[in-house]
């Protein structure tokens, strides 16, 4: 029967672009049934466990792996091609055939947009992953099909993703302002940081939003606050230069040095370079030799195409600050970020 529903499915839905097909289909269902089996054969487990939710996630992982099964057979008998598929058509296929079993499915283990999520499974990670292979490689019709998926699903992350793809457009797929924000709300509203930087990004630059610093900068700080190191330099800068927030130094080197012992580059160049200069702190030329190695380091260890420009500042004011000391006090330099680094940033100069 399932087979025969999704063979129709096929032939009336026209859509036959083929392209990298991923298999989360059955791979979440599949994880919560294997948990529930788990819990079976363990005597101290079982007993805790709810019977009906065992057997409703055994007799769902069964239905959905034939409801899998099913697409990949009749993908085969239309086109005689392997079952690899845009995302896009994948998820349309799926939701038809599995809205018959929505009710057979334990909120446990459910995955569909309108039938649930179970977003942390092996197979949404592997979605995530084929995501940014696509933006890597500019395919950024690929990826948002791909990150559709997920974001239906209700994934926080990948709408945030979804928003910055839309955001920025490429080869394929148009801008889309009004997408984006939307994504980043939804993203927002569920405490991602990602979503909460970008859309306060909008707020204060007024792009595809009504401008409005304040409640940017609010945005913003929340998603610092969650450990996000974009958004804490960005509120550092905020605080310096009293945007959307009341002038604040002392504030604006807290959160510069939260986000630079996070690992950004970014505010551990800019830490340094308000050593070097004793803007809202006192000078201190070692110091701030001593963060300006560590920014190097690390722009090198996650070095992408994309930062050319940021590595070549970064090298630049290194050189700078070297000039300012000598041989041996920028080498000392040296030695005390690599010790800061090894004990996580606890206790080092300037932090």
């Amino acid at each position: 029967m399932l087979g025969r529903v999704a063979a129709w499915v096929f032939v009336v839905s026209g859509f036959w672009q083929m392209s990298a097909y991923s298999a989360f289909a059955e791979a979440p269902l599949q994880a919560c049934y294997d948990h529930w089996h788990a819990l079976e054969v363990s005597s101290s487990e079982s007993r805790t466990a709810d019977e009906d939710s065992r057997q409703r996630a055994k007799l769902a992982s069964s239905y959905a792996r034939s409801a899998s099964r099913a697409i990949r057979v009749a993908f085969r008998q239309q086109t005689g091609q392997p079952p690899e598929t845009d995302s896009a058509l994948f998820v349309r296929l799926s939701k038809i055939v599995w809205s018959s079993i929505e009710d057979r499915i334990p909120a446990e283990c459910r995955i569909m947009p309108g039938v649930g999520r179970f977003t942390d499974s092996a197979g949404a990670r592997q979605v995530r992953s084929q995501i940014e292979d696509a933006r890597q490689r500019n395919e950024p019709r690929l990826a948002a099909s791909l990150a559709t998926f997920l974001a239906d699903g209700g994934d926080a992350r990948s709408q945030s993703t979804l928003g910055e793809i839309y955001r920025d457009g490429g080869p394929g797929l148009e801008k889309d302002l009004e997408r984006a924000v939307s994504w980043f709300m939804k993203a927002a509203d569920q405490g991602d940081p990602l979503g909460l930087f970008q859309l306060g990004f909008l707020y204060v630059n007024g792009t595809g939003v009504s401008k409005d610093p304040s409640k940017g900068v609010n945005l913003i700080e929340k998603a610092a606050e969650e450990g996000f190191p974009e958004a804490q330099y960005v509120l550092s800068q905020a605080y310096q230069q009293g945007l959307g927030v009341a002038q604040d130094q002392e504030r604006s080197i807290r959160w510069l040095v939260r986000a630079a012992e996070a690992g950004s580059p970014v505010a551990q160049a800019s830490l340094a370079e308000r050593y070097a200069v004793g803007k809202g702190v006192p000078r201190d030329l070692p110091t701030a030799a001593m963060w300006i190695q560590i920014a190097e380091r690390e722009v090198r260890v996650s070095f992408t195409s994309g930062q050319w420009e940021l590595r070549s500042q970064i090298r630049g004011m290194a050189q700078q600050i070297a000039a300012l000391t000598t041989p041996e006090e920028f080498a000392r330099a040296g030695a005390r970020a690599s010790e800061c680094e090894r004990q996580d940033y606890v206790n080092c100069p300037g932090s």
